[in-house]
């Protein structure tokens, strides 16, 4: 793979696209793999940082859901824990 300023903007336009489907769909990959192997990475390193780039995306979610939880008060927040 040829680092290139070429493959530097498709791969960070990439990761604002996959972001965005990730936030709205819960489909980051959909974008962000494709994109790793368009540029030259193997398949495994960009499973690798796919997996990498999908938990930063789900603890971003959780910390996003725990504020909205905590917000509804902390009974809520228990009744929530316990049932699931």
């Amino acid at each position: 793979m040829d680092i290139t300023l070429g493959n530097i903007v498709f791969l960070a336009l990439a990761g604002i696209g996959a972001g965005l489907v990730g936030y709205l769909a819960g489909l980051m990959s959909l974008i962000s793999y494709p994109a790793l192997l368009a540029v030259g990475i193997s398949p495994l390193a960009a499973n690798v940082t796919n997996t990498l780039g999908a938990i930063g995306v789900g603890a971003g979610a959780a910390v996003r859901a725990g504020d909205q939880v905590m917000a509804a008060g902390r009974s809520r927040a228990w009744q929530q824990f316990i049932l699931g």
